[in-house]
């Protein structure tokens, strides 16, 4: 098993973005939730608005992160 993941694939790029998408999942799920419910921030004044916001945020610098990281390992 940990020989599949120290050999080098001509298509690790492409397992480099699904890695990226999932964790994007992941850690926009928190703010779906807050969104949902902004009672259950700990800290006041949060509105769906603001949770919104955050969430293209995160995207955006995910988008950013992997074509940057991408460009730099050669991979247009």
């Amino acid at each position: 098993m940990t020989t599949r993941f120290h050999q080098p694939t001509a298509a690790a790029w492409r397992t480099y973005v699904r890695v990226a998408v999932v964790a994007l999942i992941i850690s926009i799920i928190p703010n779906f939730l807050t969104m949902a419910n902004p009672a259950m921030f700990p800290f006041p004044g949060g509105t769906a608005t603001a949770f919104l916001a955050l969430t293209v945020f995160h995207v955006l610098a995910a988008a950013v992160s992997v074509a940057v990281l991408l460009r730099l390992a050669g991979r247009p």
